[in-house]
């Protein structure tokens, strides 16, 4: 005979089983894991897209959550160094259990933890950068969203030569998000049969720009294209100002150096020059998006800044997909809620994935920065 007690308690047992099936989900949370530089000269940009991520969770986990469960982010410290990623990835997948990972940064500490990630069928959200290895070859688990270096070279090269431009020099972080970058900018320039007077490459994780900055003065460019981070691009604004440029060249900053303390050092010497970007900037009169994450930040310097902006963006697509996922939350139901946003309208930005794309936007902008802070140029 049949002991009803014992049923129902297997029954329990096994909806309970179910509800906690996936990894990283339970009745009253999400896991994300992140591994970020949240400290040395390259940090600012992984600081400030991170609050911009805590602000609109913030703003979805006071309204009880998605299904009723937070979203809660595990932040590790990799200082943008390749094997500190590696350790922390290993910590996130084994000992964190989390369910997904958003907010990865840099090229060469992507590149690093993306075998572990996809060998674990985790899913890879909007990384900080723009570089090849997250959208060229396709994986299934990884999703972008800004447009990539290769994008934003080919609206500056094609500025710089409808401006008259004819002698280009490039100075990039030698790794492998500036030679992410510089590839990218070659292809740019080979399209016009154009090659670069001088390419200068300084050290990652340090911020002297003295020998690239001499390397580029001697070969007397008239347009220099900067890709750097962090306070690497300040001390780069700093070394421009004071050289001695028989004629000044017009200075293009890679998307990463779009930030509120670069616009400072450069209003501070009172230089004009232009920068790529692979999102448009938080303008409240133009975005809706933009005027909820000033309302949600209620921090002027935060809502102002690209980053923290895009970090909002990358957000508010993660909660979207979850929402789409449904309440039996799985890795195959949010990678498949993530390819049916086509588009996903939020607040006026159109963000599109299908089952064989996984960029959800490709529109780069230029920017002028002057007066201390960056505008877009129509």
């Amino acid at each position: 005979m049949l002991n009803f007690s014992v049923f129902f308690n297997f029954v329990i047992l096994t909806i309970a089983i179910a509800s906690h099936a996936e990894t990283g989900v339970t009745d009253t949370e999400i896991v994300i894991g992140q591994s970020a530089a949240f400290s040395g000269p390259s940090s600012a940009k992984a600081i400030i897209a991170s609050k911009g991520a805590d602000i609109y969770l913030k703003r979805i986990n006071d309204q009880g959550g998605v299904y009723g469960r937070k979203v809660r982010i595990i932040a590790l410290d990799d200082g943008y160094e390749p094997q500190a990623t590696i350790k922390n990835t290993k910590r996130l997948i084994e000992q964190e259990k989390v369910f997904a990972v958003m907010h990865y940064f840099g090229t060469p500490t992507m590149r690093a933890a993306l075998p572990m990630l996809k060998s674990n069928g985790i899913p890879v959200m909007t990384p900080l950068g723009g570089s090849e290895i997250t959208r060229n070859p396709f994986l299934r688990n990884v999703f972008v969203i800004r447009a990539g270096y290769s994008k934003e070279a080919d609206l500056a090269i094609d500025f710089a030569i409808q401006r008259n431009k004819k002698k280009f020099a490039i100075i990039y972080q030698d790794d492998g998000y500036g030679t992410d970058a510089l590839s990218g900018t070659l292809k740019a320039l080979a399209k016009y049969n154009i090659k670069p007077v001088t390419t200068a490459p300084y050290r990652r994780n340090t911020k002297d720009m003295e020998i690239a900055v001499k390397k580029v003065n001697d070969a007397a460019p008239d347009f220099i294209y900067v890709f750097a981070i962090g306070d690497s691009g300040i001390d780069f604004v700093e070394r421009f100002a004071k050289s001695k440029w028989a004629s000044p060249p017009m200075v293009m900053l890679g998307s990463p150096l779009v930030s509120n303390e670069i616009a400072k050092a450069v209003d501070q010497y009172k230089l004009t020059v232009y920068a790529t970007s692979g999102l448009p900037l938080p303008d409240p009169s133009v975005l809706v998006a933009a005027k909820s994450f000033k309302r949600d930040a209620m921090d002027p310097v935060i809502s102002s800044d690209l980053s923290g902006f895009e970090g909002y963006i990358d957000a508010a697509v993660l909660v979207e997909a979850l929402k789409r996922a449904g309440k039996s939350l799985t890795r195959g139901t949010f990678i498949s809620a993530l390819e049916s946003m086509s588009p996903f309208d939020f607040e006026g930005l159109n963000i599109s994935f299908s089952p064989t794309n996984h960029q959800g936007m490709n529109s780069a902008h230029i920017l002028i920065c002057k007066n201390g802070k960056f505008e877009t140029i129509k």
